[in-house]
């Protein structure tokens, strides 16, 4: 808000207010549920009413909510899901069936919407808020409810994914004997499920696998996340193997991480995936031998200045200084070129990034204009103009080449940045003069009228 109208605000009568307030109510719903909620106190017998209206209409309502019309309609369950949370502090009970209640309106919501995509951000906030509330019940001694049993049968009914992972933010809620409860019912569940052929007992047999990986989330328990995975006869794919390090990493295990990343993969696993696997695994374990062995490797590969800074952190003292004495050679070593142009950049070799831009950077095809426009900045500043020049065109010729019209406003500004550095440029070797650009160019596109009309 601004500050003078902070001003005026805090010199206005309490009667002024209320007028203003009478003039504004009605104009907006969400503007009058706000107005509803700061006059009455949380929980109030008048705002659950208006809250339960509210559910009503949702649940009542069957207009079809179109692609154009999602955000807005996503905000308003955004603030009825604030409103109900309001109450988890002051009334539990009536928090968890209002927002129950609530979640339950998710399916008719997303058969009718275009698009269900920010709504579901919408209902995942509510089951946060059932949590919660269900949470607060439970500790204030009134609530009958079996949390398990509620949270399985939402696990197993789950078709459009609202409750989705939901097990595994439930410690809280059970604590560690209800989970591992739960997570032998999953396993019973499985072996019973998994011996039937029927699609749908297939389909419920994944589920209670799944069940088992969320409880081992929530308990933070490695060796059961394994079992989740391991109990299925067939063996294990990669993603799934690296799911299971990604956990194992999570819970500050190097060594379980390792067990898996030292075994046999199908190399589904991308190399670099697996090798920073391997780093974050290596650190915590602190084997630091087999970090600098590692990041070794990867600067052999591609000696760019990302991977020469990842091995600089781990280098004894003594070994850094020869690594950084040859970073500029094995730079002009990296295979891509914007690679290589930025290394040595970044090394402060500005004038061996000036040699390859000349001698190579028009043999490259399309170099990414982001690159470009850097590049010129590091030029500029250092005062090599020819270097400067050569991005300029670059990019000029990359929008013309193209036929871009929507972008010849920014290809008049490179001409005349051409144009101007022309001043300050004596010898355009080994690139053609000034004139002998403009000629070219006249030359080739010179019907690009759109284009010379701006100049």
């Amino acid at each position: 808000m601004d500050e003078k109208l902070i001003q005026c605000l805090n010199q206005v009568s309490a009667e002024q207010l209320a007028d203003i307030i009478k003039t504004i109510y009605g104009m907006d719903d969400n503007v009058d549920h706000k107005i509803e909620a700061a006059l009455f106190p949380a929980g109030s017998g008048y705002i659950v009413e208006q809250l339960e209206a509210r559910i009503a209409s949702i649940e009542q309502d069957d207009d079809f909510i179109s692609y154009r019309d999602v955000s807005t309609y996503s905000m308003q369950l955004d603030y009825l899901v604030d409103d109900i949370a309001s109450l988890v502090d002051t009334n539990p009970e009536k928090a968890f069936h209002l927002i129950n209640r609530f979640i339950n309106t998710h399916e008719d919501t997303f058969n009718r919407s275009d698009d269900s995509g920010e709504m579901g951000d919408s209902y995942s906030r509510a089951v946060d808020i059932w949590l919660l509330a269900a949470q607060a019940w439970q500790s204030n001694g009134s609530c009958s409810l079996v949390w398990a049993e509620e949270l399985k049968q939402r696990h197993y009914s789950d078709d459009y994914g609202v409750w989705y992972g939901r097990i595994a933010d439930s410690k809280a809620l059970l604590g560690d004997v209800v989970l591992r409860t739960l997570a032998k019912e999953f396993e019973d569940d499985y072996c019973q499920l998994s011996k039937q052929e029927s699609k749908s007992n297939q389909y419920r047999a994944s589920c209670a696998r799944y069940g088992i990986e969320q409880v081992a989330r929530a308990l933070g328990d490695i060796e059961l996340y394994e079992h989740a995975f391991l109990i299925e006869p067939s063996a294990l794919n990669d993603a799934q193997k690296e799911k299971i390090v990604r956990f194992c990493l999570q819970q500050q295990d190097g060594q379980a991480a390792l067990k898996w990343l030292t075994g046999s993969w199908d190399d589904g696993l991308r190399s670099y995936t697996r090798k920073e696997l391997l780093e974050e695994a290596y650190q915590l374990t602190g084997q630091t031998e087999e970090l600098i062995r590692i990041r070794s490797e990867a600067y052999r590969q591609d000696p760019c200045y990302r991977n020469l800074q990842a091995l600089l952190e781990v280098l004894p003292e003594q070994d850094r200084t020869p690594v950084l004495q040859g970073a500029a050679e094995q730079a002009l070593k990296i295979k891509y070129f914007s690679s290589r142009i930025d290394t040595l950049i970044d090394l402060g070799e500005i004038e061996q990034a000036v040699e390859q831009l000349l001698q190579y950077g028009f043999q490259e095809g399309v170099i990414a204009y982001g690159n470009l426009l850097r590049w010129t900045e590091v030029f500029a500043n250092a005062e090599y103009y020819l270097a400067e020049v050569a991005c300029y065109r670059l990019l000029l010729l990359d929008i013309l080449n193209e036929g871009r019209s929507k972008a010849y406003g920014y290809a008049a500004d490179y001409y005349q940045n051409l144009a101007r550095l022309d001043t300050r440029v004596d010898d355009y070797q080994p690139l053609a003069s000034w004139q002998e650009f403009q000629a070219e160019l006249k030359n080739r596109h010179g019907r690009k009228y759109s284009f010379w009309n701006r100049l």
